[in-house]
């Protein structure tokens, strides 16, 4: 994720401003409070009515229900059943009653990928409970017509009646504040929306600054002929509106690494000011698993509480990057930034060098220690006493590499130029696509499967380190940009 820096960022209109470091959750939320409280909600970064639950940040009215794919399955009546608009009946098996929700989305983005459903509780019920029960589902008052089953945890039990589900959850990657009045205006970066048959890194971020793009009616996600969607707008056009441009520096990175034929897919799942729905999230993963891509480029985090259970942190999410596991999917996330949520923490992830308390895991980054699919990157630099370190979030437990700044010079002072943009800009979301772009370069000449060491040992530029050893996995690695 990238490191807000007024300084060295520059041009963001007045009186939008950025925060100068990503607070804990538990912080945000009492900023978003005390701003509505003197008037100033529309500066909040988060709807009103969010709370913290599990040390997460989520929507207690909104819960997300995966639904599987199962042959046999007739598609057209399933659309029908979770139609935006729908009323359902939500009945714990252990409790008595029945709570009433209403569709407000519902994206199937593949005939044979998951449809994902969010449900809002129609009254001021917190349904934040259902997480981790038996949930029924009926299609009316009448409980003897059951549609479908929510199974706890959101593990595996997600195809046909038989649904997987969790509350709706905020992630962040470059959080700022107000509206802008107009982005920063840097050349439009040509993307092709038009699909060609090669390596496809997905950027799963704020979107990418286009060109100007003809309208295109009745066009909807499932398409495999278009390249990329707006889940944030849910429309074809995956414009960055961010005013740090988070998606599009993320975008020209990759271009600039990757070598020609490597096609980028921009998936946008980040609002202006850098906030982000789990469920659009989940939505963006299954399109770009569903789409052919290969590697997925999450410069982004959802944050944990210390307990740090990653089985049942964020069920779906963890659930989707096994999906993408099973797919052939690299997903290469940003490890965070040094200081990002405990400030004693000294970039250690899960630990406080000062104190010992637990820091809490962020995610996708920190399932890189459970599933192998998952490169999890930071920022490394060369000080001037020719010694190498991690600059931003470290771990021996879930690091696998870093970018090196500045390539191997004298010194490096943990930013990286961007093409496209004046100035240098410091960040794990800057590390990570260097090495996605350089990833598809691997995956572009490979002849068969590859694993995670073997692909990172092959990126152009790998170099062992021993100074690393202690803050990297496996050894200790950078790579050399």
């Amino acid at each position: 994720m990238e490191k807000p820096d007024e300084n060295r960022v520059g041009k963001f209109p007045s009186p939008y401003k950025l925060l100068k470091f990503q607070l804990s959750n538990a912080l945000l939320l009492k900023r978003d409070s005390l701003l509505r409280s003197r008037g100033r909600g529309k500066e909040a970064l988060f709807p009103e009515g969010v709370i913290l639950s599990r040390g997460r940040i989520i929507d207690s009215k909104q819960f997300i229900v995966a639904v599987g794919r199962k042959e046999g399955v007739n598609l057209e009546q399933e659309k029908e059943q979770w139609k935006v608009g729908n009323t359902l009946f939500l009945k714990v098996a252990t409790e008595p009653g029945s709570t009433v929700v209403q569709v407000i989305k519902s994206r199937r983005c593949s005939d044979y990928g998951k449809r994902y459903v969010l449900l809002e509780a129609t009254e001021q019920s917190n349904i934040q409970h259902f997480e981790g029960q038996r949930v029924d589902i009926f299609a009316s008052s009448d409980s003897s017509k059951v549609m479908g089953t929510i199974h706890d945890g959101g593990g595996s039990n997600s195809g046909g009646r038989d649904h997987s589900g969790q509350s709706n959850c905020k992630g962040v990657n470059y959080l700022v504040t107000l509206p802008p009045s107009k982005a920063d205006d840097f050349d439009k970066l040509d993307n092709q929306l038009k699909v060609e048959k090669r390596v496809t890194v997905a950027i799963l971020d704020s979107g990418v600054l286009m060109r100007q793009q003809d309208t295109a009616p009745g066009l909807d996600c499932k398409d495999l002929n278009h390249n990329g969607w707006d889940f944030v707008s849910d429309d074809p056009f995956p414009h960055d509106d961010h005013i740090g441009q988070h998606g599009s520096k993320v975008y020209s990175l990759v271009r600039k690494y990757a070598s020609p034929g490597v096609r980028i897919m921009p998936v946008k799942v980040s609002n202006l000011n850098g906030a982000l729905d789990l469920y659009d999230v989940l939505c963006g993963l299954e399109y770009a698993r569903t789409h052919e891509a290969n590697i997925i480029n999450a410069s982004w985090s959802f944050t944990s509480d210390g307990n740090n259970n990653p089985d049942t942190d964020f069920p779906l999410l963890l659930e989707a990057m096994k999906d993408l596991d099973a797919s052939g999917v690299f997903v290469v996330a940003a490890a965070g930034n040094r200081n990002q949520y405990m400030p004693e923490a000294n970039g250690e992830i899960a630990r406080s060098l000062a104190t010992g308390q637990r820091a809490p895991n962020i995610y996708p980054a920190c399932y890189s220690a459970i599933q192998c699919n998952v490169i999890t990157v930071t920022t490394i630099i060369k000080n001037r006493g020719g010694r190498f370190s991690a600059f931003e979030n470290y771990s021996s437990k879930y690091v696998n590499t870093g970018a090196l700044s500045d390539g191997n010079q004298s010194h490096s002072d943990g930013t990286f130029q961007i093409p496209g943009l004046s100035g240098r800009f410091a960040g794990s979301s800057f590390a990570t696509p260097i090495v996605a772009g350089k990833l598809a370069k691997v995956l572009s000449e490979a002849m068969g499967y590859v694993s995670r060491r073997g692909a990172i040992r092959s990126i152009e530029g790998f170099h062992e380190e021993d100074d690393l050893a202690s803050s990297i996995r496996d050894g200790g690695s950078y790579i050399d940009v």
